[in-house]
């Protein structure tokens, strides 16, 4: 599933991105279709490795490993409201100034801490992800789609009416499929929204953002 989502949302891609010189992760090396996205992300902050040096070109990025719902808000804060990020308090997990930084900018799914820390280490979903990437559009005065253009991409999602069923969050989902942000999960492109989200997704998601952004 992570690697037709990858797949078809590098078809659907603008993105501009400059190839660095030496890279930074063992196993995204130069010459694998995920480099330049990996790599971006890296140098503009997103995201790390997990283990090893990547300073030294010795990191390690675990591509498919899924991230929890604090990961994901970690590297959507940390890209694009690094300047709003507390000093962490001591005593509180590692996470906890990125889920401040969200509920303070209202972006996440929830809108308290206590809420923000009780689904920190679950895995996030498809649903939330879209969610999530709207809600910082919104923030960052990115224009969204028209009616019209929703309707006419809703239309064409094999499971719009089970995502249809999540009225709180369906506008979302519309919304990045329309702006070419998520696809599917498979060749008909069916959401999927309750499949959970790899570290490599997450990296393409960033660029894609990140573009999004910088043209709004």
């Amino acid at each position: 599933v992570s690697i037709f989502l990858v797949t078809a949302l590098l078809a659907g891609q603008t993105v501009v991105l400059a190839a660095p010189s030496k890279g930074h992760f063992t196993d995204v090396p130069e010459g694998s279709w995920a480099y330049e996205y990996v790599e971006k992300a890296y140098a503009d902050g997103a995201v790390s490795g997990v283990s090893g040096d990547a300073a030294s070109g010795t990191g390690v990025f675990n591509k498919s490993k899924f991230l929890t719902y604090a990961e994901f808000v970690t590297i959507m804060t940390k890209a694009f409201y690094a300047e709003s990020i507390p000093a962490a308090q001591s005593g509180e997990p590692w996470y906890a100034p990125y889920l401040k930084t969200g509920v303070s900018k209202k972006i996440l799914t929830v809108d308290t801490v206590d809420k923000a820390m009780a689904v920190a280490q679950e895995n996030i979903n498809r649903y939330d992800m879209a969610e999530i990437m709207v809600k910082i559009l919104i923030d960052k005065n990115v224009p969204l789609p028209s009616l019209e253009q929703l309707s006419a991409v809703n239309a064409r999602i094999p499971d719009w009416d089970e995502i249809s069923k999540r009225q709180s969050q369906a506008y979302y989902v519309s919304c990045t499929y329309t702006m070419g942000l998520l696809a599917g999960v498979d060749s008909k492109g069916t959401f999927m929204g309750d499949a959970i989200v790899s570290r490599l997704v997450a990296a393409v998601v960033y660029c894609s953002m990140a573009e999004a952004v910088s043209q709004g």
